[in-house]
């Protein structure tokens, strides 16, 4: 009995250790054969200066010229991540509908921005449907408008940080007349847009930082102040400061202030560039005020 009792115990004890050793044999192999992430290729010098032509070409809208330059881009560094929706993108905008398709479909088969480029495609079907004869529209499987609805919001559910989404979708229903619908969901993506990614923002902090890169050696004059746009406003506001006019910088940060959404003016009062005139005594109260 005693034998056939320790037999029966090592036994479990087997059945257990080799199940453990099983499963810890099954999360290694499944841990080895998912894919490594890959790290993204910088942009090269001669690259990014295409890619800044191309965005500012797009901020104006001339959307061919960005469209050609993203395609120049492409050639030199084919590995860059993302190029083709840009393509495709500033296609769609220029027209070019047929070459707009082409490039999301290949940012699509390469799992690059591919929520975006399924909705750019979607509106594209939508576009073609609209000028192709009822016959033919009649045939299709599936409803053009209800298609690209879907695929906009998925594009939103995808990324719900993401005001992008959100505005194109809002434009999408008022284009179809959905106007209750769309006010609702612009304020959602008001509510969700991060107010430190906006160009006004990005600017202001790129002249700040010029401004410490290279101190000011004179301080606008105040009777510009009216003239001013809230940047500029903002960069005398540090000039002032650097100077020791502290009387000058909070009229000018008071101009800035008023221009500014106050989300943005807050977040600009916490720069680094300001960090040493916090204690200042005439603009203190300009880097303590709360968002409203």
């Amino acid at each position: 009995m005693l034998i056939w009792g320790c037999s029966l115990l090592g036994a479990v004890v087997v059945f257990f250790g080799g199940y453990y050793l099983g499963q810890k044999s099954g999360q290694s192999a499944e841990l080895k054969n998912q894919v490594e992430p890959q790290d993204a290729e910088f942009p090269l010098a001669e690259s990014n200066a295409l890619l800044d032509e191309a965005f500012k070409a797009y901020s104006q809208r001339k959307y061919r010229d960005a469209m050609m330059d993203f395609q120049k881009v492409q050639e030199k560094q084919p590995a860059l991540v993302g190029i083709d929706y840009l393509v495709a993108d500033s296609a769609y905008r220029a027209g070019e509908g047929v070459l707009s398709a082409d490039a999301a479909r290949r940012a699509i088969s390469k799992n690059e921005s591919s929520v975006q480029a399924r909705a750019l495609l979607a509106l594209l079907d939508l576009e073609k449907s609209k000028v192709s004869k009822s016959e033919d529209a009649a045939q299709q499987m599936s409803d053009p408008s209800v298609n690209a609805e879907n695929e906009i919001k998925q594009l939103v559910a995808s990324n719900l940080g993401d005001a992008r989404g959100y505005l194109l979708l809002g434009e999408f229903l008022r284009s179809n007349g959905s106007y209750h619908s769309a006010a609702d969901v612009l304020h959602e993506g008001w509510l969700r847009a991060d107010p430190r990614v906006t160009r006004g923002f990005l600017s202001a902090k790129e002249q700040l930082a010029r401004l410490q890169n290279e101190p000011a050696k004179s301080v606008p004059s105040l009777s510009e102040l009216t003239s001013m746009s809230g940047e500029q406003a903002l960069v005398a506001a540090l000039a002032s400061l650097q100077l020791h006019q502290s009387e000058e910088a909070a009229s000018f940060l008071g101009r800035a202030k008023e221009l500014y959404a106050p989300e943005v003016f807050q977040e600009l009062m916490r720069d680094s560039a300001f960090a040493d005139y916090k204690a200042d005594l005439q603009c203190k109260s300009y880097f303590e005020q709360k968002a409203n």
